[in-house]
């Protein structure tokens, strides 16, 4: 009898624990239940309104209302289904870590590159330690990444997955590093941007190029300029289409009906004011984009009603003399890594008779 007492005390217990863990069970998959019906629905307004804007031109959003692809969802590209074109905005398959507070920015710049060869490695890594490393003592803030494709050669891709993750300033698409994909390239670094950043302006360039960022800021802060709808750089006026079959130029008369094209900036250095991008991204989705990244722009631009600013003091002769560098705001291009180290040395012998460079 005392044996059978104690099987009843012991087991009372394990009853109640039994059907404490079924409660438990219970509340965490009606929990469970409830958090998926919200993600789900939240999912659905977040797919239903970016396609709103799409359908809305971009026109009308604000940083507000950009949405922060990635962060909200798992999706690596996007297009506007109402579109013919289908021309996928990408997001990078490889980004850098950023921090909330790094996201607060005046401007981006972007350095186009290519991840096919070693020699561009080099312009990187010069670019890294001279005109794209930002100064403590900037009133603005701003920082550069460097946009990539993707490399065929294994070999080749883990190097510039190591490189990516060690300094943290590469995106790299899913797609093959080649001329023709260099408009996928320029639009997954605006469309990153605009996802990622809270910020006025994108400066777009190439790893050939130096670039004064203070010297474009400090133009681009100017109370005279405007600050919304920007679109400038260095300006072509007049330049023909290629119709040459064979020249990597090459432009079908499919893609552009003209013998000239509009003004537009030059895509080694290239300024966009944020604000109109959700226009530009629309554009695409209703005008095939074609492989001339820059004339694209212009013809975007031309079409949009979007007003061409030449940004002063571009230039393109290296050897210019030292009055020459003092006024330059860029200098292009076919720039070596070892001439752009030795450009940044002559900045930081004349640092201090040169206005404004710090």
């Amino acid at each position: 009898m005392a044996r059978c007492n104690w099987c009843f005390i012991a087991v009372l217990p394990l009853a109640q624990l039994r059907r404490r863990k079924k409660v438990v069970l219970f509340i965490f998959l009606a929990s469970l239940a409830v958090y998926l019906t919200v993600l789900h629905s939240g999912a659905s307004h977040f797919s239903d309104s970016w396609r709103v804007n799409l359908n809305m031109s971009f026109s009308n959003m604000t940083i507000s209302d950009r949405p922060q692809i990635g962060l909200c969802m798992k999706k690596t590209f996007l297009f506007d289904p109402n579109g013919w074109t289908k021309f996928p905005l990408l997001l990078p398959q490889i980004e850098p870590n950023i921090s909330c507070e790094e996201r607060q920015l005046f401007m981006v710049v972007v350095v186009n590159s290519d991840a096919n060869d070693i020699r561009h490695r080099d312009s990187r890594t010069a670019i890294r330690t001279t005109w794209g490393k930002p100064t403590s003592n900037t009133p603005l803030k701003w920082r550069l990444f460097f946009s990539l494709g993707s490399s065929p050669d294994v070999a080749t891709a883990m190097n510039n997955n190591h490189e990516a993750l060690l300094h943290n300033d590469i995106i790299i698409g899913n797609f093959n590093d080649s001329y023709k994909n260099i408009i996928i390239k320029t639009f997954m670094s605006h469309f990153w941007v605009f996802s990622r950043f809270h910020c006025k302006y994108v400066l777009k360039t190439d790893d050939d190029v130096y670039v004064r960022v203070p010297w474009v800021y400090n133009w681009l802060n100017n109370v005279t300029m405007p600050r919304r709808r920007f679109y400038g750089g260095l300006i072509e006026y007049v330049a023909n289409v290629f119709r040459t079959p064979g020249s990597k130029w090459y432009i079908t008369e499919e893609q552009y009906k003209g013998e000239h094209w509009p003004p537009f900036a030059h895509g080694s250095f290239q300024v966009v004011s944020t604000d109109i991008l959700p226009e530009y991204f629309n554009y695409t989705q209703f005008r095939m984009p074609f492989h001339a990244d820059d004339a694209f722009f212009g013809v975007a631009a031309r079409d949009l009603g979007i007003k061409v600013t030449d940004i002063p003091g571009f230039c393109f002769v290296v050897g210019a003399e030292e009055c020459d560098l003092k006024t330059a705001t860029a200098i292009c291009h076919d720039i070596s890594p070892t001439r752009i180290m030795s450009l940044h040395e002559t900045y930081k012998s004349l640092k201090r008779s040169i206005e404004g460079y710090l």
